[in-house]
């Protein structure tokens, strides 16, 4: 390596050699060919300090001296894992000028966090009389890509099973229209004046009842998977709530206790009566139960919040978006 004479017109001394590698970004060793340690910088110093055991006592095998490939190692009572065991073998082929250049991305735990970092071997030019080995802490871009990861697994999920609703909305669909044209027929076939005996006649009412709650299930699917908007309207929430709330207070068990925090009125919301019950009762039963047989109180509350202010985690589904003016929002809990 070719460099300029420093202000003096000569060559860097080792001090001067030594600020230059604790300028380096990353903890950096240099070693010789036989993997002993010939300089290291101050950041790897730290870094080496941090991974001993005891706090500043740097551990056998990372010291000016010592043989760095004894780290990686066996040894008694030591197995290394394939992350360990890789290291070892690249580091060995940079020394022995089988690589050009090795590296490999490791994680590093330690108390506070896992920490990732990118391990790289490249000789000691101009001979290869050596090697130089650095650590680059990763971290921030392996999590990034984690997160990346997740959200799209997310997004993958949200789109097959909006996917399996769409599919499902559009079977059951279907099936209720079959199902109108048999209950149809079967109540014809009830109102025709030809003579039928009991049991043809308890037949046809049995059959009428059986399509019924078939129509039912099949309008159930529909509902589940938000093909079916025909019953929605604009509903009054407060008002809604108190009085479903009302009358879900007469059936809740003994040592339980309701208490709601309501508007006097709104916000209004377009929606399914039959859905928002359902979504109160989840809610009741889902925080009795909770309370177990103890004597708690239930809370409810209702408030408009901003779009900014409806937090991103536990929000189902992934993709969901608030709208951009406001929503409402509801709790309950047992105290």
């Amino acid at each position: 390596m070719q460099t300029l004479p420093n202000s003096d017109g000569k060559g860097f001394s080792a001090d001067e050699l030594g600020a230059i590698l604790d300028s380096l970004i990353g903890e950096v060793v240099v070693l010789d060919t036989a993997g002993v340690i010939l300089a290291c910088n101050e950041p790897w110093r730290e870094f080496a300090s941090a991974k001993s055991p005891g706090s500043g006592k740097v551990s056998r095998g990372i010291e000016i001296g010592d043989n760095f490939l004894a780290v990686f190692a066996p040894r008694p009572g030591y197995t290394p894992d394939d992350n360990t065991a890789r290291a070892l073998r690249g580091i060995e082929a940079v020394l022995r000028g089988a690589l050009p250049r090795f590296e490999l991305e490791v994680p590093c735990p330690n108390l506070q966090e896992m920490r990732w970092y990118l391990l790289c071997a490249t000789p000691l030019l101009p001979r290869g009389q050596g090697a130089v080995v650095s650590y680059i802490d990763i971290t921030k871009r392996i999590n990034a890509e984690t997160v990346r990861l997740i959200d799209e697994g997310n997004s993958r999920n949200f789109e097959r099973t909006k996917s399996l609703s769409l599919m499902a909305g559009s079977v059951a669909h279907h099936i209720n229209n079959h199902l109108q044209n048999v209950l149809l027929k079967l109540e014809l076939a009830t109102r025709d004046n030809s003579p039928k005996n009991d049991k043809v006649e308890q037949a046809l009412v049995s059959a009428i009842r059986s399509t019924r709650k078939a129509a039912d299930i099949s309008n159930q699917m529909r509902l589940y998977s938000g093909s079916s908007r025909e019953n929605e309207k604009t509903l009054d929430l407060a008002t809604f709530c108190r009085k479903n709330l009302d009358l879900q207070r007469s059936s809740l068990p003994s040592g339980v206790s309701l208490e709601i925090d309501l508007p006097s009125r709104g916000p209004n919301i377009c929606a399914d009566e039959d859905q928002i019950g359902q979504l109160l009762s989840n809610l009741i039963t889902n925080a009795w139960e909770a309370g177990g047989n103890e004597r708690h109180t239930i809370r409810v509350s209702l408030k408009s919040t901003s779009a900014a202010e409806i937090p991103a985690t536990n929000r189902f589904p992934a993709e969901w978006q608030p709208p951009g003016g406001g929503g409402g929002g509801g709790g309950g809990g047992g105290g």
